[in-house]
């Protein structure tokens, strides 16, 4: 499967899977395409399955699959179809084989682009939780360190590292998440403490999605790691501290 690569903005190019070669459009394309779109998301992780279906009144009449989104909006070239013709399509977005996360649809078109928006159809808001870090990707945390992970309800979060405390944007969509690079004080601990925190704050800035399990801990999955970063429930109090202004 070939994916688009990212492109200057001022260049004003969108690329368009065609086949397995990848093709420039300048500006948007004006007919023949699926325009796949989200609000919150820049991009989808290779770890999301991406299930493009094609329906008529009789049921499905072709299904492609892509392996993530290198950046939205999309452009999907329509297929040739031969006995029927779709009237309709729909975009779901599941993790694997798991349920459906993200899902949009149109109606197809041969004279114009079929634009879809992807809606959450599932996912706990993170707004106002407040985490500490028990594992961090399979290698636990240095003794008598507290590692911490705020969010408030506009878009930022907070927390301390293990010696400094942080600070950045996240965005999210369902289950996916992206979290940008965080600003820092600038302390200097011992060198374990300090690896830990560059560690931590590197898989952070690498995240694709999360998961709440049944006991109510957060699991964060990072960009070429089986294992996730692993936060137990706190309260605001027990983070007050990794709250405070920079």
């Amino acid at each position: 499967m070939c994916y688009k690569k990212a492109i200057p903005a001022f260049l004003l190019f969108a690329s368009v899977l065609s086949g397995c070669q990848t093709q420039l459009v300048n500006n948007e394309p004006q007919s023949g395409y699926v325009s796949i779109q989200s609000k919150a998301l820049s991009h989808l992780p290779p770890t999301a399955k991406v299930v493009i279906s094609f329906l008529d009144s009789e049921g499905l009449v072709k299904q492609d699959e892509l392996n993530g989104i290198k950046h939205f909006p999309y452009y999907y070239r329509l297929p040739e179809f031969s006995a029927r013709t779709p009237s309709n399509v729909e975009v779901n977005i599941s993790i694997g084989n798991g349920q459906s996360l993200l899902r949009g649809e149109g109606v197809v078109s041969e004279d114009a682009n079929v634009s879809i928006q992807l809606d959450a159809l599932t996912g706990k808001d993170l707004a106002n939780t407040y985490w500490q870090a028990i594992d961090i990707s399979g290698r636990g945390l240095p003794p008598t360190v507290k590692t911490t992970l705020a969010f408030n309800n506009k878009g930022k979060l907070s927390g301390h590292a293990g010696c400094n405390h942080y600070r950045t944007a996240y965005s999210s969509s369902a289950n996916f998440i992206e979290i940008e690079k965080a600003e820092l004080t600038r302390q200097i601990c011992s060198s374990p403490i300090m690896y830990h925190e560059n560690r931590y704050l590197h898989f952070l800035k690498d995240a694709e999605y999360y998961s709440i399990d049944k006991e109510g801990n957060l699991s964060i999955y990072v960009s070429e790691r089986e294992k996730p970063i692993k936060f137990s429930v706190a309260t605001y109090q027990e983070v007050e501290v990794t709250m405070r202004a920079f």
